[in-house]
């Protein structure tokens, strides 16, 4: 058993290893190089990326991967099979999150094209919904603001919100691109001023 205990110890420190050295390397060292499609990509190209954020999501991402595999090879040794179940089951969806997360940061999202949803709620809605469905909540969501308190506001579906067929005026959590402060926006509805005309 104890030949047993280690074989699954070492073969978990195995694979946890070369993941939680990149996810140092990118969250602590910013080692931008490691970034697949970036290190290959034009000085034009690189400077459409938020390597920073990506960096960031990805390094935080492979740290958390690489303790969870830790954390479940060590319950299971530990005879806690339940712990170890549950620390599979983040390892997939952490996987997930990386994949499906990173994409605000890449040049697509950070600078896209005219027409093309930003927010990956939209895209995911373009992809499942009608054309017809998914125009009509393109078309609600153009009708609302989203504003910060410095007085900067956008179209709230050009900033990759959606907004359909609702009421009231909440506050949604976000960076704000004009003073570069995450704060809570109000969202409000546009009103017939020439001011608020949508462009």
């Amino acid at each position: 058993m104890a030949v047993t205990s280690a074989a699954i110890l070492l073969t978990a420190a195995l694979f946890a290893a070369p993941l939680l050295v990149l996810g140092v390397r990118l969250r602590v060292h910013h080692a931008f190089e490691l970034v697949a499609g970036y290190n290959r990509s034009s000085p034009e190209e690189r400077a459409k990326y938020d390597i920073e954020g990506l960096a960031n999501h990805l390094g935080n991402g492979l740290l958390t991967l690489g303790c969870l595999l830790l954390g479940g090879a060590a319950s299971y040794v530990l005879g806690q099979e339940g712990l170890a179940w549950i620390a599979l089951g983040l390892f997939v969806g952490c996987a997930f999150l990386i994949v499906v997360g990173g994409q605000k940061f890449l040049p697509a999202a950070q600078h896209p094209a005219p027409g093309r949803p930003v927010g990956s709620l939209q895209r995911g809605l373009r992809r499942i919904l009608p054309v017809r469905a998914f125009d009509a909540i393109e078309a609600g969501t153009r009708q609302w603001w989203i504003e910060c308190s410095c007085g900067a506001r956008r179209d709230l579906w050009e900033a990759g919100g959606i907004r359909y067929k609702a009421v009231g005026e909440p506050r949604m959590w976000g960076r704000c691109p004009s003073c570069e402060k995450a704060t809570w926006q109000r969202v409000h509805r546009k009103v017939a001023d020439p001011t608020d005309a949508v462009a």
